[in-house]
């Protein structure tokens, strides 16, 4: 098992004792409509990219056949949302990636930086007092930039694809101003160095 499923596997236990607070309440509880209707959070992002290893191996010629790409990273995410009503809203993501590496002869290096700006629809599934489901819908620009501040063209490559995700909201705190978030996420990318990538984040959600 790689880091990066340890790393969600790890991430799972410490959501789980939490993830039953909103399922104690009664079954025909009447659910609380938001009475607030922006919102914006942050947090921790772990992030697994498919990468096209022949694409990744033509564009740095100084690799050998014989290197390994390292596509898992971590890293911070953020977001700011709108609630139209109950049920459906939109959410602008921010999120940097980390860094794609390769190992190569002994020697690891960083050979670039994905970022990712999504928009999205987000519809959402009240299930009680603490608990609220969604899945999200929309598009996202993503762009690769080179760390080494030689290049003159440090952009590697950029491009916009679908993305989607889904999520929980955890109210822990008895109110509805700070909310904990649960959130798995697919981009696809057009596959000259990654194909697509998957991640998972824990938030903190404050709403204004």
């Amino acid at each position: 098992m790689n880091i990066f499923f340890r790393q969600i596997v790890l991430l799972g236990l410490l959501i789980l004792p939490v993830s039953t607070w909103g399922l104690e309440a009664e079954a025909n509880a009447s659910v609380t409509k938001p009475t607030t209707l922006g919102y914006w959070g942050i947090g921790f992002d772990l992030i697994n990219f498919s990468a096209n290893r022949n694409g990744v191996l033509s564009t740095f010629p100084s690799l050998t056949q014989n290197a390994s790409i390292q596509s898992n990273s971590a890293n911070l995410r953020g977001f700011v949302g709108f609630q139209f009503d109950e049920f459906l809203g939109a959410q602008f993501d921010l999120a940097s990636m980390g860094s794609v590496r390769s190992t190569d002869l002994g020697v690891t290096k960083q050979l670039f930086n994905p970022t990712l700006f999504s928009i999205s629809a987000v519809l959402n599934k009240p299930i009680s007092e603490n608990l609220k489901a969604f899945g999200k819908l929309g598009g996202t620009y993503w762009y690769l930039d080179q760390p080494s501040a030689t290049q003159n063209t440090p952009s590697l490559n950029s491009g916009f694809a679908p993305s989607f995700g889904v999520g929980l909201d955890f109210n822990l705190y008895g109110g509805s101003e700070r909310m904990l978030r649960l959130e798995w996420n697919y981009y696809k990318m057009d596959g000259v160095l990654l194909n697509s990538a998957n991640s998972l984040s824990l938030n903190a959600l404050f709403n204004f």
